[in-house]
């Protein structure tokens, strides 16, 4: 055994033992911890990349129905200024879309 060991008692070295292994694991866990580390930062990831994707779906969805709800004034609109009589009813009508699109409506 080494010189300085000689003199120590059973329960000292036993102490020394264990606190060499405690040493040794402690450094294990610190040079391992990085690879846990990424792996639930991995895992995290690609949570976040599923609801990120699954809020895009629902934005698209959402500015789907928008764009066709605003198709579908646009089109009234025309049509109104279609079967308008005369050049009062065209301006009446056009006005009137787009108070209803944009709500650009005159103060009443």
């Amino acid at each position: 055994m080494i010189g300085w060991a000689k003199g120590l008692s059973l329960a000292t070295k036993l102490i020394i033992v264990v606190v060499l292994i405690w040493v040794a694991v402690f450094v294990y866990e610190l040079m391992t911890a990085g690879d846990k580390t990424r792996a639930r930062l991995g895992e995290n990831q690609a949570d976040a990349a599923i609801e990120s994707g699954a809020d895009a779906v629902g934005a698209v969805g959402r500015q789907a129905d928008s764009d066709r709800g605003l198709d579908a004034k646009v089109q009234e609109t025309g049509n109104a200024i279609d079967r308008a009589e005369d050049g009062a009813g065209v301006d009446a009508a056009g006005r009137d879309g787009l108070c209803d699109i944009a709500g650009l409506c005159p103060e009443e």
